[in-house]
């Protein structure tokens, strides 16, 4: 008769007050393609399968003791203030991986983090191998991210990435301009100098746009729109 193996399900919840401001952390947080700039080597890998509005798709490579994993999970930030993970379906070790952060306000440039996680680990790991694991993400979720948004070094690369950003944002605008250039027809009554006048039109409607949402918005605004400060 086959022995019934039992899986315990593990369930960590801890807080953590952060001296950034709200704004900054989870900006960090929903950020997975760079979760690797704060991670340490916790996380081995991480790849983005799929993204869309409020959706991440990221599948990680992680180990501890000698012994790696690969597990995928859903990211979503479709509730102000939190920012829920979970695995699509079970994964080798993996059977099961859900939590959640919560974000509060704290004033004065300070943030609460909460995080939890409830994780079913399974295959030929010891326990003790398991409750590691789950110890150690809890660690990077909450201790490394702490460490890193406070930095300085957190500060300059988030402005490397603002300043990375703007000149995708103009070669996009370059290109959209570009292509009306090669576009604009060349009508009768665009003759006689009529063409060089639309073309001016384009590009000074174009820069008006540019300056507006790229420039103007990083002017001591809030860099992600999706996080509304709670009330005290």
């Amino acid at each position: 008769m086959e022995k019934k193996v039992k899986h315990k399900v593990g369930r960590l919840e801890r807080k953590v007050r952060i001296n950034a401001p709200l704004s900054r952390v989870y900006r960090v947080c929903s950020d997975y393609e760079h979760y690797g700039d704060w991670t340490g080597n916790g996380i081995k890998k991480c790849v983005i399968a799929e993204r869309r509005q409020g959706f991440t798709h990221v599948i990680y490579t992680t180990g501890v003791f000698g012994f790696f994993f690969d597990f995928a999970l859903y990211w979503s930030t479709a509730v102000q203030n939190k920012i829920t993970f979970r695995n699509p379906a079970p994964m080798g070790a993996v059977h099961l991986l859900k939590g959640e952060y919560v974000f509060k306000d704290l004033g004065d440039g300070k943030t609460e983090v909460g995080f939890q996680i409830i994780a079913d680990l399974r295959g030929p790991y010891p326990q003790f191998i398991r409750v590691a694991i789950a110890k150690l993400i809890v660690h990077i979720a909450l201790d490394d991210l702490k460490t890193y948004v406070q930095s300085q070094r957190c500060i300059d690369t988030l402005a490397k990435y603002d300043a990375e950003a703007q000149k995708g944002a103009f070669k996009t605008l370059r290109d959209h301009i570009t292509k009306h250039f090669i576009d604009v027809p060349d009508m009768a009554f665009m003759k006689d100098g009529g063409v060089g006048l639309a073309k001016k039109t384009v590009i000074f409607a174009a820069l008006g746009l540019f300056f507006r949402r790229y420039v103007l918005r990083g002017e001591g605004g809030q860099q992600d729109g999706s996080v509304v400060k709670q009330k005290s």
